[in-house]
């Protein structure tokens, strides 16, 4: 592709075949249809400048017709001369003095605007979740505290991501350039898929709801599919596989909290994450009591409440500490 090619499409004098190769270019990459965007934005600002003549078409025009005419009132004998119109040699001049500027002008600002998109970029999520569309389609909901840092155009033969808290990741498939996200000393690896990776204190969990997934840390490397997870804890050197058993792990995403013969102690962790609050289960009975319910935006209280009708037990509270008895 080039920039002529762009000006004779967007002049429309480009015939079909080349029309169809300068589009099915823009559709290939984002990048593409950025330039391309750029490239018309600045064209179509040019075709509106008017640059002042250094001769004018009219003016030479009758000159050169009383030259002629004068010509032939002094030499009857010879042959008139031949007059041809000339003015689209001055119009010319001036589309070749816009088009010089106009890919100047674009040229520079691509250089500087793909030097910009090329730095990392980081986001964080704070307060709440948050979703972020990614260079390559991919997208990205962040967990609250949650941040993520990658080059800006994901230049290169991967897609590299550093991740930093918990974030649902859904991967636009492309085996040519695996999706990869760091977590300390841990990589995940993908081609096109949909998992959940948490890291919390010494604590790493993958959760792989579609496709696979592959986990490395070190010289140990284990193959995840859909409905299978692992917990990595800094002390154990041991990658092992296990199953995914409840949705409780994507509540930051449906907003709801989900059990079916979810226990109790489970439900009281993820609450907790959640919410910003301690819950202890003071009874140990009472940590495998199995709840099915489905609780979708609902104040902590409200929750808590249902809990307590449910097994018969007393909730109280202490400022961030809630007591299960």
């Amino acid at each position: 592709m080039n920039d002529e090619l762009l000006v004779s499409y967007l002049l429309g004098e480009a015939p079909p075949p080349l029309r169809s190769r300068v589009e099915q270019w823009i559709r290939s990459d984002s990048a593409h249809q950025r330039y391309f965007d750029h490239f018309q934005l600045i064209w179509n600002m040019s075709r509106q400048i008017k640059l002042p003549p250094s001769i004018s078409e009219e003016d030479a025009w009758q000159r050169f017709q009383q030259r002629t005419a004068r010509a032939e009132a002094g030499a009857q004998t010879k042959e008139p001369g031949v007059v041809r119109s000339m003015p689209f040699a001055f119009n010319w001049f001036r589309v070749a003095a816009i088009l010089i500027l106009c890919i100047s002008v674009l040229s520079l600002f691509y250089v500087v605007w793909d030097k910009n998109t090329s730095k990392p970029v980081t986001v964080a999520a704070e307060g709440s979740a948050i979703e972020q569309a990614l260079p390559d389609g991919s997208t990205v909901i962040l967990n609250k505290n949650a941040s993520i840092t990658y080059a800006g155009k994901m230049k290169g033969k991967e897609r590299r991501v550093e991740l930093n808290g918990e974030a649902f990741f859904k991967v636009v498939p492309d085996k040519t350039k695996p999706f990869v996200v760091s977590v300390n000393d841990i990589t995940v690896t993908v081609v096109g898929t949909a998992f959940n990776v948490k890291h919390t204190g010494d604590e790493t969990e993958i959760i792989v709801e579609s496709g696979i997934v592959k986990v490395a840390r070190n010289d140990q490397t284990i193959t995840l599919q859909a409905g299978e997870k692992t917990l990595i804890k800094a002390t154990n050197t041991q990658l092992e596989k296990q199953e995914s058993t409840d949705q409780l792990y994507n509540y930051y995403r449906s907003k709801s909290f989900v059990c079916d013969n979810t226990p109790l102690w489970r439900l009281a962790e993820t609450l907790g994450e959640a919410y910003g609050v301690k819950i202890i289960i003071e009874n140990k009975e009472l940590r495998d009591y199995p709840l099915t319910a489905t609780f979708h935006e609902e104040p902590l209280d409200n929750i808590l409440s249902v809990i307590a009708e449910t097994f018969d037990i007393t909730v109280s509270k202490t400022d961030q500490t809630i007591i299960l008895k």
